[in-house]
């Protein structure tokens, strides 16, 4: 029940707040994100550095127990890989030029 609750509240924050008319930016930038995932999927699937009980922000799956570091990685490790995502990103979106998809 706890992750059908965070996953419609990140909806509805979605779609309260979000600028629903760059989608046809926003679609490849998620593509590529969901790309990245599959591929650390698999990585902790060969070599474990975190487990989670469950899909949510970390903090909360942290202080609620629902994740578990493994090995070396800990919440400053997470900390900077977020970092690094939303660099990339960013460079995605922009090497890419994805802001013309959104023009009229």
């Amino acid at each position: 029940m706890f992750y059908l609750l965070w996953f419609t509240l990140c909806w509805i924050f979605w779609l309260s707040f979000a600028n629903k008319a760059r989608w046809r930016e926003i679609l490849p930038v998620c593509i590529f994100a969901k790309c990245l995932a599959l591929a650390t999927d698999v990585l902790m699937f060969y070599y474990p550095l975190w487990e989670y009980i469950g899909p949510i922000i970390e903090m909360i799956y942290l202080k609620s127990g629902h994740i578990r570091y493994h090995q070396w990685w800990n919440n400053w490790y997470s900390y900077a890989s977020d970092w690094l995502l939303y660099w990339l990103f960013y460079k995605y979106h922009v090497i890419l030029k994805l802001e013309r998809l959104s023009l009229k």
